[in-house]
């Protein structure tokens, strides 16, 4: 599986227009295969940025999900990530310098970007 940032993105974002007290028992993207977009969604809850608990399969395949809200590390992401001309710049920042498309090279680029556009 290859890590997709904005798939990463997505998922951030629709947990956080979750009403309040509301959990998402995860989520479904037209053309993306369910397992992608469950495996995205573990990374996220095990990186920090969604609180949530997720349970394996047999496999110990990410299968079911219960996200109840961004992480103050999400909030802080998307903080950022969320504007689209910032999100596209950073993406093609990244691909251009060579560098890995990982959470972190993203949050890094993201944060450089808005401070030196203040």
């Amino acid at each position: 599986m290859t890590f997709d940032p904005t798939l990463m993105r997505s998922i951030l974002l629709d947990t956080e227009g979750l009403p309040a007290g509301v959990a998402a028992e995860g989520f479904n993207y037209d053309g993306i295969d369910q397992a992608v977009v469950n495996r995205h969604t573990q990374i996220l809850i095990d990186e920090g940025y969604l609180e949530g608990i997720w349970q394996g399969d047999e496999q110990n395949f990410p299968c079911a999900f219960r996200i109840t809200d961004l992480t103050y590390r999400g909030h802080q992401f998307l903080a950022n990530a969320k504007n689209d001309s910032l999100w596209k710049k950073a993406l093609t920042t990244i691909k251009d310098s060579g560098k890995s498309l990982s959470i972190a090279v993203i949050e890094a680029v993201l944060v450089k970007l808005a401070t030196a556009a203040e």
